[in-house]
């Protein structure tokens, strides 16, 4: 299936992000696009992410959800799933997830949640849409 317009920009605030952080090396960040010649690893459970960053002692993944999606069951086992990577590297982790502004305060308390019930000691930044920001 094709992803929307809007997943593509949010899948792009991510990489802008990733690339930007002073110790990334940006020939290694894999993105699930058609134009990627490396597509990121799937996780144990199935899920391919948007965005992988794994090189070094450094891991980040990330992830890019619509208004339409980011609440969905498919979508909530995915970040279990990638906070679940996360939790268990034995470095520097990070996940970021990228949704629309409308959405933005409802998937902070999403990931809040499955943060504390599964008791995943991972970073997490949230973007929007217009590049706001926040950390959990």
């Amino acid at each position: 299936m094709g992803e929307s317009i809007k997943h593509i920009e949010l899948v792009n605030l991510i990489y802008e992000y990733v690339n930007n952080l002073a110790y990334v090396e940006n020939c290694f960040i894999e993105v699930d696009s058609p134009y990627s010649l490396e597509k990121p690893a799937k996780t144990l459970d199935g899920f391919r992410p948007d965005i992988l960053y794994s090189f070094s002692n450094d891991l980040i993944i990330g992830e890019a959800k619509t208004e339409f999606d980011y609440n969905k069951e498919h979508s909530l086992n995915q970040y279990k799933s990638y906070l679940k990577k996360c939790d268990c590297f034995q470095g520097n982790k990070l996940f970021i997830l990228a949704v629309p502004l409308n959405v933005f305060i409802s998937s902070k308390n999403l990931l809040l949640k499955i943060k504390k019930v599964n008791k995943f000691d991972v970073p997490i930044i949230i973007i929007n849409d217009f590049k706001g920001f926040d950390r959990i």
